[in-house]
Formats: C-alpha cells, structure tokens, sequence
C-alpha cells in the first residue's frame, strides 16, 4: 500500500514538473504571454464556444506593439503568435529556410492520404512543389481534429489517423480506377490526373534511362491520390466557400453587386467567359480581394522552426521546434490597416490604396516560397462562378439570411454554421 502511495506520488510530481516546465516556458523567455490552462493551454473553448479566430484575435489584441511577437500555448505546442508584419516578411520569405514546414499532421505509413503537398516536410516536400508547381499556371480553363492539428508529431508517434479508414480506401479506389483505365484506353482529358500521370511516367521514364532516380522516392500511387485528394477538398472548400461569401456581401450591397454585373456585361459583350476577358474585370478582382480580406478561408498560417531563430534588432530567440502562427484573420480586420474593418469596401484594393499599406497586411493565400500552389487555379474558379452567377441571377437578403454570419466554431476553415441563405431572383 505505501509503495502504491509513494510510485503515485512520484508520478504527479513528474506529471506536475513538466506541466510546469512547458506551461512556465515564455515566462522564463521574457516573451509577453497569456497564461495557459493545464492541458489546453489558451484554447479554452475551441471547437465548441470559440473558433481559431476568436482565441487569436483575444491574443493579437492584447500583445500587438509591445513585442514582434507574443507566446501562446495550442494545447501542448508552444507557440509563437507574429504581431509585427516586418518580422512576417522575415518568416515567410527572407529567413524561409528556417521556417519551411508547417508542422502539421502527416502520416503516411497509417493514413496515406495524408502526404499531401499541404502536410510534407523538408526534402520530400520541395521535390512535390517542384513537380507541381506547373499547376500553378492556369492550364485548366476546361476535436480530436484540433489536437491532431496542433500535435501533429505526438500524433504520428501514436499511430493516430487523420481520415477515416473508407474515406482513405474510397479515394485511393478511385484514384487507381480512374489512372488504370486512361493508360489501358489511351484517354488523355488534359487535366490534373493526366499530368499526375505524366509525372509518374517521367520518373519512370528518367529510371528506364538511367538517369539515377529512384522510384521509390518518386511519384508512388499513394502519392497521386494524397495530391489528388488535398486539391480535390482544396477546390471545392475554399472556392465555394469565398464565393458564397461574396454572393452574401453583394447581396448586402447591390450597389456594388450592380457594379459588378456592369463590368461583366460590358467585357463579354454577350459572348463567352474567357481567360482574357476574365482577366478584364479588374472590379471584380477588388470585390474578391475584399472578400478574402473579410472573410480569409484559411484563418492562420502555421510554420514550424527547424533551427533556432534570432528575432531581428532583439535579443528575442524562436527556438528550433516553436510553432509560429500567423494570424491572418485579425491581421485582415486590423483597424490600423483597414479602417472599419467589418465594412466591405472594393475599394481598399484600389492600386493607390494597395501601394499604401504594407505589402504583407494582406496573406489570404500566404506568401513566399510555401505559399498556396493552387492561387491562381482558386481565383480563375472563383472569378468563373461569380461571373456565371451574376449573368443570370440577382442576389438579395431573405428572411433566412444571418446579418453578420455565425462561424462554425468546430471548423479549422473560416465557414458559416447555418449556410449562406439568400434570395435568389433569376434576370
């Protein structure tokens, strides 16, 4: 019985000494902080009362100007939140190499899905952005949730999945089905299964020559369904997601929503959407612009320091394995950036008004050598949706429409919880 006493004992000090040890770790640094919760560290209520959002903008608006950044806990994660958009161009483009991966939740070996260009690290994720990277060119005209999310290596040790088991067989399924009968009958759509097949043919190809690549480490089945599958949710998630959100703020605003239906009529001139005359609509770039601005899909960055970083003109340390987040949303809605920030205003985004502001107070797709590969893949999709949309139909507050929008707390994404409802009157 004492022996049980005791080994109990000894257990919640050591239980006690490393909750302490982390939760005590930026008082130590002399980094201004908000003080953790065991176990949650300042996520109190995610998920359920609070979105990312909300937890970040508490922070941001208690630390902005005292220090380049301030500390937080994302349960475990020692996490480093960047205030000041000097030291954000630093993280993301002049230092990059000490921030190039975002920590997150991959593992390959139990969740195969999840070796997607978003996830990958290092090595294994320059050489996938290399391959990828012509997607980037507009050829295709034609809870346990959170923990996983902020504790990805903890994750991975445990064997923890991301995706269910069906989700993973189904995509996997479909991807080998769809590859199998277009080399089997020859067909070539010029879309992005068939350059993931051309990439996969190349490696081979290369090996074949002797040209010393290992096909081990090359574009594998499992690798084409985990791209295929982060594109496949990135398309549908972000640009639908930004174009209900626009359709909502125009309905707000027919003024501007008239604007726009002016600057598509007079371009098309009554004839088809087309790259060029998309590319026209300079109006309707300023209207998503300010929807991104508003309403950023993705609300945060995420990077994680794989060496330590001095903060520069301080004696400021971000050490190896820190977390830094970058708040995008409440950067975006920063009333000394953008006055009025819950007023929706093409106008921010007059060239003038864009020249003003400092060139990172604007991060909807991120920025620098890891930002989003699929930008200008998601705005042509978006510009084409709203173009389509606004030809036919004029859109107005019902009933059912949510003045603002509640946020869907559970969600890592910025979304509606009860939808978009709008009335709709057709032209």
């Amino acid at each position: 019985m004492l022996l049980t006493i005791a080994l109990l004992a000894v257990v919640l000090f050591l239980v006690y000494s490393f909750y302490h040890n982390s939760y005590t770790y930026w008082a130590r640094k002399g980094v201004p902080h908000e003080r953790p919760f065991p176990l949650i560290g300042n996520m109190m209520g995610i998920g359920s009362k609070y979105h990312f959002r909300d937890i970040n903008q508490r922070i941001y608006d208690k630390f902005k100007g005292k220090a380049p950044f301030a500390g937080m806990f994302m349960f475990f994660k020692r996490t480093a939140m960047i205030t000041d958009l000097d030291l954000i161009k630093q993280v993301l483009i002049k230092d990059f190499n000490h921030f190039q991966d975002r920590g997150l939740f991959n593992n390959t070996r139990d969740d195969p899905l999840t070796g997607h260009l978003l996830t990958l690290e290092g090595d294994e994720w320059r050489s996938m952005r290399q391959k990828l990277t012509l997607f980037e060119k507009p050829r295709h005209t034609m809870l346990v949730q959170s923990f996983i999310f902020t504790n990805a290596k903890l994750a991975k040790k445990l064997r923890m999945k991301a995706l269910r088991d069906d989700l993973t067989e189904f995509f996997m399924s479909a991807v080998k089905n769809t590859v199998d009968y277009r080399l089997k009958n020859g067909i070539k759509r010029n879309d992005f299964m068939d350059q993931l097949i051309e990439l996969r043919a190349d490696d081979q190809e290369a090996a074949k020559r002797g040209q010393g690549i290992d096909l081990s480490q090359g574009l594998t089945l499992e690798q084409m369904a985990a791209q295929a599958f982060v594109f496949f949710l990135a398309g549908f998630e972000t640009s639908s997601s930004t174009m209900a959100f626009c359709l909502y703020e125009l309905a707000l605003q027919p003024d501007i929503q008239q604007r726009v239906r002016e600057e598509i009529e007079g371009t098309l001139k009554g004839g088809e959407i087309t790259y060029d005359a998309l590319a026209e609509m300079t109006y309707l770039d300023q209207v998503l612009a300010e929807t991104l601005r508003k309403h950023p899909i993705i609300p945060q960055l995420l990077r994680e320091t794989n060496q330590s970083y001095k903060v520069p003109n301080t004696e400021l340390i971000i050490e190896k394995g820190t977390t830094v987040l970058i708040p995008i949303h409440n950067i975006h809605h920063d009333a000394d950036l953008y006055p009025e920030p819950e007023r929706f205003d093409p106008s921010r985004f007059d060239p003038e008004e864009v020249k003003a502001r400092h060139p990172f107070s604007y991060l909807p797709f991120g920025d620098g050598p890891r930002n989003c590969i699929g930008l200008r893949f998601g705005k042509m999709q978006a510009k084409i949706g709203i173009v389509s949309l606004l030809q036919r139909f004029k859109f107005g507050v019902s009933k059912s429409t949510e003045v603002p929008l509640t946020l869907d707390t559970r969600s890592p994404t910025l979304s509606s919880k009860y939808g978009v409802h709008l009335k709709v009157e057709r032209i």
